[in-house]
């Protein structure tokens, strides 16, 4: 597991390292830009295929604004040129020198002491032209040091007409920290950005190197240590953080001496007419990440598809609403956990359905798909939820894409694209909820504000039922008693993994069974 910081949260453990330990904020602009380049020469030193000529050949173009970006910039460009490369520094700023900010003027000073020049603006103007009329740029790098992690304003005017300039020049493009224009904390385009080959980040990830659509212009994102260490958080560690592969030796383990009884009891509540399919996914995905029994509460009409397809399940129908509250009732009691809503329909019976699992449950439960839409339909089933959370401590996840995000919230869904880990986090406040707003990077919120973004996964899960496996993989964490807000974490890290796996040889022709089978490969290459 590693921390994935905002904006503000990396300004805050910036500001204690140098106030707490004592390390003086120009110590840090140089072990940053001595870490990137030690990063960046190894990258310089192989052939670009991008542009197929050797990079190191035609010189390094390095555009800098005034602030501490530009600092971190002018000391990457003077220990390039100390290494042997031709690197050019140019300054971007519609303000006087003397507004920069101290570390900018400290290594400005630096590099001139070393008799090295400066160039202003219009040597991008000169690049531009030279674009416009056919002449190849002259440097095969560009390295943007213009804005960095506290940009939260539009780019605008000269900095906007540079940024557009640049992105147009063939060459390789590298940022400092994250590009220029992209907001750190949600991943907004703030008017325009710099578009990188390469990100050189330093310490943490930042939320808005994987959030879109900032990732599209991070490239590929590289993590330079510079001493600011998980001890600058103090008392106030980041909100969000990201599984890894090692994380997962922390799935529950078997044991010779047990039983099926030993690994959990899922019962999944899903499936109405011509839906069987999503209680299949569902409890075949359960029962593929280790749990030892699922039963399936569903329709009668659905019996005969679902024992044909899934043997393995026990199946629990209901023919009448008025039988609906008892079989409920006994098999509530039994489970270790529940999932909720998968195919369900949003028609009256499925309505009481899902009251009475709110009402009833005394396990943490999945609630997806139509379930949430029911919610989101009915106020007195939103006020049922806040009531049983917050006075009973029941536990429910809420797994929502963002169409059913947007119902939930009321909110368009092109405004909790612009922002969806504020979105997710309000509802996991709201509802007293773990919230897993399902995007192509998921976010996983707590209410306690134990937070993940998870970073697995691929286009290959956009099909038909890969909500319903995810669904079944949670609950099948939950059942074999897992830690809540860790189960969710892992399930969705572990989905995104199987839905890798199912895509190596393709993601067009990826189908949820393909996802749920694929995790027995996961399992075997971690564990077996």
């Amino acid at each position: 597991m590693k921390y994935i910081v905002s904006s503000e949260e990396m300004k805050r453990y910036d500001k204690n390292t140098t106030k707490v330990y004592n390390v003086p904020e120009i110590v840090l602009v140089e072990q940053a830009a001595g870490a990137m380049v030690n990063e960046l020469s190894n990258l310089l030193s192989k052939t670009n295929t991008k542009l197929n000529i050797e990079i190191n050949k035609k010189p390094i173009l390095v555009v800098c604004g005034i602030g501490n970006n530009g600092a971190d910039g002018v000391a990457v460009a003077r220990l390039l040129n100390e290494k042997g490369y031709e690197a050019v520094v140019c300054i971007i700023t519609d303000k006087q020198i003397e507004n920069s900010s101290e570390s900018f003027r400290l290594e400005l000073g630096i590099y001139k002491s070393y008799g090295y020049k400066v160039n202003d603006g219009s040597l991008v103007e000169s690049l531009y032209s030279d674009y416009q009329n056919g002449i190849p740029c002259k440097y095969s790098v560009i390295i943007d040091g213009m804005f960095g992690v506290g940009l939260s304003r539009d780019i605008e005017g000269l900095y906007y007409d540079v940024i557009k300039r640049l992105n147009v020049l063939e060459a390789l493009k590298i940022s400092i920290d994250i590009p220029s224009g992209i907001s750190s904390t949600t991943g907004a385009v703030l008017n325009i950005a710099f578009k990188a080959d390469y990100t050189y980040t330093f310490s943490f990830s930042k939320l808005g190197h994987f959030l879109w659509p900032g990732v599209d212009y991070c490239g590929n994102v590289i993590i330079c240590d510079i001493g600011i260490t998980t001890k600058s958080f103090l008392d106030s560690p980041p909100e969000f953080r990201f599984l890894e592969k090692k994380d997962l030796e922390l799935l529950p383990q078997r044991t010779r001496n047990t039983n099926k009884g030993s690994y959990g009891k899922v019962l999944v509540i899903a499936g109405n007419r011509n839906m069987a399919g999503a209680a299949i996914f569902s409890a075949l995905a359960a029962y593929k990440m280790g749990c030892g029994l699922v039963r399936i509460f569903t329709n009668e009409i659905n019996r005969n598809i679902i024992q044909s397809v899934l043997p393995e399940a026990v199946l629990v129908t209901y023919t009448q609403t008025e039988e609906i509250e008892t079989l409920l009732q006994k098999n509530l009691s039994w489970a270790d956990s529940v999932v909720l809503g998968p195919g369900l329909g949003v028609g009256e019976t499925s309505k009481e359905i899902v009251k009475l699992v709110i009402a009833n449950t005394d396990c943490p439960t999945v609630i997806d798909a139509d379930a949430l839409n029911i919610i989101s339909y009915n106020d007195d089933i939103k006020e049922m939820i806040k009531e049983v959370t917050i006075v009973q401590n029941k536990i429910f996840i809420f797994t929502p894409h963002l169409g059913e995000l947007s119902r939930l919230l009321k909110v368009d869904i092109n405004e909790i694209k612009e922002n969806i880990v504020n979105f997710s986090k309000k509802v996991a406040d709201e509802y007293r909820v773990i919230c897993v707003s399902k995007d192509a990077h998921t976010v996983v919120c707590d209410s306690c504000g134990i937070n993940y973004l998870n970073l697995s996964g691929c286009e290959g899960l956009a099909t038909a039922g890969s909500g319903d496996v995810l669904t079944g993989i949670i609950a099948s964490l939950l059942g074999q008693k897992m830690d809540p807000n860790f189960a969710t974490a892992l399930g969705v890290y572990l989905h995104g993994l199987a839905g890798e796996c199912a895509s190596r040889d393709t993601t067009a022709s990826v189908m949820a069974r393909d996802i749920a089978n694929a995790i027995k490969i996961i399992l075997k290459e971690i564990r077996y």
